[in-house]
């Protein structure tokens, strides 16, 4: 969804993912010195495929987030390295927020087997239950019961 947002081709959403996941454990503040230089390089082609891809829009920007950032670049509102930063930062949150609504709705499917059951037995209700429980991870992970 965020790969569409900007303007980047559905292709590169895999390698988008892992890059954006590399970041995270990189900046995640506990990481093995053996991971350090291998997620240093996984984040610094993250910026260079993302800064390329704001070039290349900047020919010719399209309604999307890589046009809009490609006008400001070009109209002298924005430096490349800014907009380049932007998009690092987006690429990072999407892929992050997906895996933790994804993660989330396993959870609380896994632990209500009456809801599984339900959401099988009226498939029509799945997408209410993504739509109401969208935000779910993100309480999730601020509620801490035990140490």
């Amino acid at each position: 969804m965020v790969a569409h947002l900007i303007g980047l081709p559905e292709s590169d959403v895999p390698q988008l993912l892992t890059w954006a996941y590399d970041s995270t454990e990189l900046l995640g503040g506990v990481v093995a010195a053996d991971r350090l230089g291998p997620l240093g390089t996984s984040a610094a082609e993250l910026a260079g495929y993302l800064r390329a891809e704001l070039v290349r829009a900047s020919t010719n920007p399209r309604e999307d987030l890589l046009g809009v950032l490609a006008h400001a670049c070009n109209a002298s509102k924005l430096s490349e390295d800014v907009a380049t930063l932007v998009l690092v930062q987006l690429v990072g949150a999407g892929g992050e927020s997906t895996a933790g609504l994804i993660g989330g709705a396993a959870r609380l499917l896994a632990t209500r087997p009456g809801l599984q059951s339900r959401l099988r037995q009226q498939p029509a209700l799945v997408d209410a239950f993504v739509r109401r429980h969208s935000a779910l991870p993100l309480i999730l992970a601020q509620v801490t019961r035990r140490d």
